[in-house]
């Protein structure tokens, strides 16, 4: 991916790496706390690892401190 950046590429989609983070975190959460139920209680950990990706794909697409340019 940092190459194709490199090589002039200009919009990704990351909606189905984030997506499938999100519901896999879900998943595990819940597999692990069957009593739980509650978004608020399970939708932290999942958006904790959307964060995760989301910070490793600004690193890789070389975009972090790029906002000066527009």
């Amino acid at each position: 991916m940092s190459e194709s950046v490199h090589y002039g590429v200009g919009k990704v989609n990351l909606s189905s790496d984030l997506k499938s983070v999100f519901f896999a975190e879900i998943h595990r959460v819940l597999n692990e706390n069957k009593g739980m139920y509650e978004p608020n209680q399970v939708y932290p950990a999942a958006n904790e690892k959307v964060k995760e990706v989301v910070r490793h794909k600004l690193k890789i697409l070389n975009t972090i401190g790029q906002s000066k340019r527009y």
